[in-house]
This record gives C-alpha cells, sequence and structure tokens, in this order.
C-alpha cells in the first residue's frame, strides 16, 4: 500500500467569498473531520492533490502547518461541473487499530475470451466496492483479471475474497460479466420494417353491391 502525502495549512476563515480567494490563489479549501473532535478546516495546493487523484482510496499522511502527521483517507473530493478542477475536499482522520469502511476502486485488466473468440460483450457492473479493514491493510485498488471469461460467466464478490478485508456488498453481486451478443434474425427485422397498411374505407361501396 502506497501511503501519499498532503501538505494542509490551517485557516481559521470560512465562508463562500473566502473560499473563492484561495481558489483564485491556486489552492482548495478542505475539512478534517475526526471522531468525537472538532473539525479543522484546512487549505491545500490544487497541484498537491492532483497529485493524489488515482490514489484517493488508499492512506494519507496529513501534514497540518508542515508539522502535525495525521493519518486520513478521503471522506470526498467535490469537482467543479464544467472543468472538473477541485473545488473542496473532506479528510476523515483514523486511528491506529480502528478499522475503517471506504470504497475501493476495481481495476480490471485482461481480454475475456468469450470477447476474444466468441464475440461476446463485457459488461462492468461495479466499479467500486465497499470494505471494511485496518489501516494498514487498506489497498488503494483491488486488480480483477477477466481473461478467463467466457460466454455467460460472470466474477461476483465472492471470487475477489482477501485476507483481512471485509466486503460490505452481498457475496453473490455481480461485479463483472460476458453475455452473447443478441442476434437480431431477418424474420424479426422484416417484422420491425412492416408498416400496416389500411385499406381506407369507402363509404357507400357497400350500398352499392347490395
Amino acid at each position: 500500500m502506497t501511503e501519499s502525502i498532503l501538505h494542509l495549512t490551517t485557516r481559521t476563515q470560512s465562508g463562500k467569498q473566502y473560499a473563492k480567494k484561495i481558489r483564485r490563489e491556486g489552492k482548495v479549501p478542505g475539512t478534517f473531520y475526526f471522531h468525537g473532535q472538532k473539525s479543522v478546516s484546512f487549505s491545500v495546493e490544487k497541484k498537491d492533490l492532483n497529485a493524489i487523484r488515482g490514489h484517493e482510496s488508499g492512506l494519507i499522511s496529513a501534514l497540518f502547518d508542515g508539522k502535525e502527521d495525521r493519518k486520513c483517507v478521503v471522506r470526498e473530493i467535490q469537482y467543479h461541473p464544467v472543468n472538473h478542477s477541485p473545488v473542496h475536499i473532506d479528510l476523515m482522520g483514523i486511528k491506529a487499530g480502528e478499522k475503517i469502511h471506504v470504497s475501493i476502486p476495481l481495476h480490471f485488466s485482461g481480454t475475456p475470451v468469450g470477447v476474444k473468440n466468441e464475440g461476446g460483450i463485457l459488461h462492468y457492473i461495479h466499479r467500486d466496492v465497499e470494505i471494511e479493514c485496518l489501516p494498514s491493510h487498506l489497498p488503494e485498488f483491488i486488480e480483477i483479471d477477466t481473461t478467463h471469461l467466457g460466454l455467460g460467466d460472470s466474477i461476483v464478490i465472492a471470487d475477489i475474497a482477501r485476507e483481512n478485508i471485509r466486503f460490505i456488498n452481498e457475496p453473490d453481486t455481480v461485479l463483472v460479466n460476458v453475455s452473447a451478443p443478441r442476434v437480431v434474425t431477418m424474420i424479426e427485422e422484416e417484422e420491425a420494417g412492416e408498416e400496416v397498411v389500411t385499406e381506407p374505407e369507402v363509404i357507400g361501396k357497400e350500398k352499392e353491391e347490395e
């Protein structure tokens, strides 16, 4: 497990205008939460925050004002809806020996035989999973090899069991599967292309025949 480092600067001011000022300076406002203690407001350089992208689920060493080192994990990062730049971050402090509940991303690798040789379609049902473990056992992500999957095969939570990690999701939760492509028959195509033509009713025709 790789441990990231974030240099945080504590702040006493708050409010939308102050947050805008921080962002103009190339920083991102944030809040540090810890069980039973008052939350701490801080700011972090945007470049430092961008450096941990892709490792948000791992353990972080937060250095407050260059001295106080507190272990934590990312609780949430909010992004701008247009430019996707980080606008706020929440960190959750953790204690050694205390289990944490976090969301871990799944990294899928390999080309399934069902896709390569049988024309199947690979479906990613879940991109992350909820786990509980000690901080020392916290992975950045969970690697899943899909190479062995044939048509109709799937991988569920029970298939990726890890030592020292408890998965919160149900064991039979499907994470990824390979399905056969839907074959559209000529009959279906003809039926889909058929137009129902109704002969217009001619008023008076029946009377003339009578």
